[in-house]
This record gives C-alpha cells, structure tokens and sequence, in this order.
C-alpha cells in the first residue's frame, strides 16, 4: 500500500518531467530551418567531408553556429582532431554532410 508521501513524491517527479518536457517542446520550435551543411555553404565556412561525417574548422563563428544547433563542440557529439593537411584543430561533426546522404538516397530509389 502506498503511502501519502510515495504519492506527493510521485506527484512531483511528473510534475518536473511534465516542466522538462515543455521546455524541450519550447526550445525546439527555435530550432533552425536550414540543415547544418547549407548554413555552412551559406556562410561560407570551410569544410571537408569523409563519408557522412562533416569536418569544420575549430572556430568561434562554427562553435555558435554548432550551439545554435544544439551540437556542443568538443564533446562526443563533435569531436575535435588534428587536420593532417592544414595542421589546424577541426571538428568532426557525424551524420550532417548532405550530399552524401542525397546520393544514398537516390542510390536506394534507383534499386527499387
């Protein structure tokens, strides 16, 4: 049986998940339009690519432009490496290099 304090605590745990909830609902209609990689090409940002895996150079401007995209750099989500042919600190930013993903699409679509 459950006690009156098991439910008050129950009660505020949703009550907290429920507030969570609506600030991620909030945030998320700020989100960008844009994919990353176009707002790269519309910048003109330097870039590079292997597979799908999109590489930035490690710069203030990339850096706000991943946040706004709530991609922390430096972090698993975009970890940084030693470009071996410009020397410099980049990011590895996974899964947002578009054409790769254009051209698998439309690799699938001629298969079927």
């Amino acid at each position: 049986m459950r006690t009156r304090r098991s439910w008050r605590n129950q009660d505020r745990l949703y009550t907290a998940i429920g507030r969570d909830l609506a600030r991620a609902a909030a945030a998320d209609t700020a989100a960008p339009v844009e994919s990353l990689y176009q707002a790269v090409i519309r910048l003109g940002i330097d870039h590079d690519h292997h597979e799908s895996d999109l590489y930035l150079p490690a710069t203030a401007q990339v850096c706000t432009l991943l946040k706004t995209y709530k991609i922390e750099p430096y972090t698993p989500a975009a970890p940084s490496f030693r470009h071996a042919v410009h020397g410099t600190r980049w990011l590895d930013v996974p899964f947002k290099y578009d054409p790769w993903w254009e051209a698998r699409r439309a690799q699938r679509g001629g298969n079927r």
